[in-house]
């Protein structure tokens, strides 16, 4: 009877640890890099299509609208602006 152990072929050698956090070092970098990409080259688009969807849904709730303004609430007022920031109370007024 023959040594199983001896014959097993030899084992295949491992890639070095310096390799193996090369190769994923770069597809992390890639990955980052497709990423910033994508957003930068969308974010108008859909800024403007999540502008667009407000419009729809304001003016089907009031059909008889043709215009709407942003106003802001703050502690002491409704400040008017183009853009609401992320996280404050938001204010619709429309008119026909």
């Amino acid at each position: 009877m023959t040594d199983d152990a001896s014959q097993m072929a030899p084992s295949a050698q491992m890639p070095s640890s310096w390799a193996m956090i090369r190769t994923l070092g770069s597809v992390a970098v890639l990955s980052g890099f497709l990423i910033v990409i994508t957003v930068s080259l969308t974010e108008d688009r859909i800024t403007a299509n999540r502008r667009r969807a407000l419009e729809d849904a304001v003016f089907s709730v009031l059909p008889g609208a043709v215009s709407r303004t942003t106003f802001e609430v703050t502690n002491e007022s409704f400040v008017e602006v183009d853009e609401p920031k992320t996280g404050t109370q938001v204010v619709y007024a429309v008119y026909d």
